[in-house]
């Protein structure tokens, strides 16, 4: 018997219709970057991040898509999202190292505009000792069986819907495209 310990469960889906949609879906991030400043939280150099907004009419055309997803986690409270905020990597912009906190339990992105080249989504192990001998001695095949790598990395294409527990560490890699990378991200909390 084998056991596969402290599983970080990851969704990856897609927005239905996404083509449809995304023409509305870019004009209200760029609708917010003219509205605010960028605020600085995990990106870095040409990577602008709205402060958090307000659901809007703009998040009804992905909301069916996150009620069919996040009925996977089987939570048993009433769920709701507060806050969404709008990521606009141009070249050379990246996220750094962060997590959503545990205060909310999941964390969700929907990628807008993915150009070739703008950077794969990592999360890192929350297994404090995946660097100790025993991670560095495995096969890769083992760990590709077993996901005990101590990163697992996701390109992302337009219209991909994330949805990952918000403790888990990532980073999005720097844009090397000259097209801006587009993402709508939020936490969905318990009420």
């Amino acid at each position: 018997m084998r056991i596969n310990l402290f599983s970080s469960p990851i969704i990856i889906d897609e927005c239905s219709n996404f083509l449809e949609k995304k023409s509305d879906l870019l004009d209200f991030c760029y609708k917010q970057k003219e509205s605010y400043d960028s605020v600085q939280y995990s990106n870095r150099l040409s990577a602008w991040q709205s402060p958090p907004l307000e659901p809007d009419d703009s998040f009804d055309l992905f909301d069916e898509d996150l009620i069919r997803i996040l009925a996977e986690y089987k939570i048993q409270k009433d769920l709701m999202v507060k806050y969404l905020w709008v990521n606009i990597n141009s070249k050379n912009g990246y996220n750094n190292l962060h997590h959503h906190g545990v205060l909310t339990p999941l964390s969700v992105i929907l990628y807008v505009q993915v150009p070739e080249g703008s950077g794969d989504l990592v999360f890192h192990s929350p297994v404090h000792l995946t660097g100790c001998s025993f991670y560095t001695q495995v096969s890769p095949e083992f760990h590709g069986e077993n996901l005990t790598m101590p990163e697992y990395r996701i390109t992302p294409k337009e219209g991909m819907i994330v949805v990952f527990p918000s403790y888990l560490w990532h980073l999005v890699e720097p844009n090397n495209s000259n097209c801006d990378r587009i993402s709508i991200s939020f936490n969905v909390m318990t009420v």
